[in-house]
């Protein structure tokens, strides 16, 4: 009888650590909420650039407003994500895995997202100031503006992930649901 016990104990101890993977919703909610980021830049960038030819105050609005809509975005999409994993899982997310998939989402958007930045400043600076006649001045703009988008969207991520591990540690700390002592997940 002493031999089966711990094969029950484990057995138990098993099915109640038995969560679903964390991975798989980082990546569909990451690209999702990437893709919603992108596009939402892309029409502010086109506002920003009518708002820009107006009055200044106009234009610290609109960019104040895409900013809040981003943010909120960046927030919404996070918790999708858990309730997406806690739904999936039962109704059940402990405050670590809970955490893990708020911020690894975040993260996952802010990586694409800088990998993005990256590319579209890239073009748009080109395009900005017209640079196509002088390549000499056309290279060092291009290395130039290299350098300082990829350092700023560096630091961009290292706030972001700094940012996201807070928002990520208050969403998950709303939203978890522990599993009771001894309960079994078939």
């Amino acid at each position: 009888m002493e031999e089966n016990e711990p094969l029950d104990e484990t057995s138990e101890n098993e099915n109640i650590q038995s969560d679903i993977p964390i991975f798989p919703f980082i990546r569909k909610f990451g690209l999702i909420g990437s893709g919603i980021l992108m596009l939402f830049t892309i029409v502010s960038y086109s506002v920003n650039g009518i708002a820009s030819n107006s009055e200044f105050s106009t234009a610290i609005i609109s960019i104040v407003l895409s900013n809040l809509v981003c943010f909120l975005a960046y927030v919404g999409i996070m918790t999708w994500a858990i309730m997406e994993y806690k739904e999936s899982n039962e109704g059940y997310a402990s405050l670590g895995k809970a955490f893990l998939v708020t911020f690894l989402t975040g993260l996952f958007m802010a990586v694409v997202f800088m990998i993005f930045t990256i590319i579209i400043t890239s073009v748009l600076e080109m395009n900005l100031f017209g640079l196509g006649d002088n390549s000499d001045l056309q290279n060092s703009f291009e290395v130039m503006g290299l350098f300082m988008t990829i350092f700023s969207s560096l630091f961009s991520l290292i706030t972001n992930s700094i940012g996201g591990a807070v928002i990520a540690l208050i969403i998950s700390a709303s939203i978890k649901k522990e599993r009771p002592l001894g309960s079994n997940s078939f």
